[in-house]
């Protein structure tokens, strides 16, 4: 049958199995939504840690970092 892919996911989703198809998006949701997860509280540790450190964008030389 037809298979659909995914690009986003890196998956493709076989009709002909739709259990495993079933499973293999939902793993890759989970996956994009931990990388998302950690990606910000990277942010708000980083953020939080220059905000107690008492540093501004006035005080570093490469604006944005």
């Amino acid at each position: 049958m037809t298979k659909v892919p995914l690009e986003l996911l890196g998956i493709e989703v076989d009709t002909d199995d739709p259990g495993e198809s079933a499973q293999n998006l939902g793993l890759g949701v989970i996956g994009v939504t931990l990388t998302m997860a950690v990606v910000g509280a990277g942010a708000y540790l980083y953020n939080t840690a220059r905000q107690k450190a008492g540093v501004t964008d006035d005080d570093v030389s490469i604006p944005g970092v």
